[in-house]
């Protein structure tokens, strides 16, 4: 099992500008032509709490942004 977070590069100026319905018209429309930095954490058996997975990809996500974006991290056990 496992958890990801995804976060569309360069789309939080258009929710701060125009607002989040615009942001969300934005992704239904054109979410094939954007890049995404996508963290991965996977549950491993000594494993139970699912807030720490979704922790763990949430900083693989932050991860893929800092390392240049449009890219997938996966998280070792941090």
């Amino acid at each position: 099992m496992a958890s990801d977070f995804i976060d569309l590069d360069h789309l939080k100026p258009l929710n701060d500008q125009y607002g989040h319905k615009a942001g969300d018209s934005l992704l239904i429309d054109v979410v094939h032509f954007c890049s995404a930095s996508i963290g991965v954490a996977l549950f491993n058996h000594d494993e139970n709490n699912k807030e720490r997975v979704m922790q763990r990809a949430d900083a693989a996500m932050y991860q893929a942004k800092a390392n240049g974006r449009n890219q997938i991290v996966i998280s070792d056990s941090l």
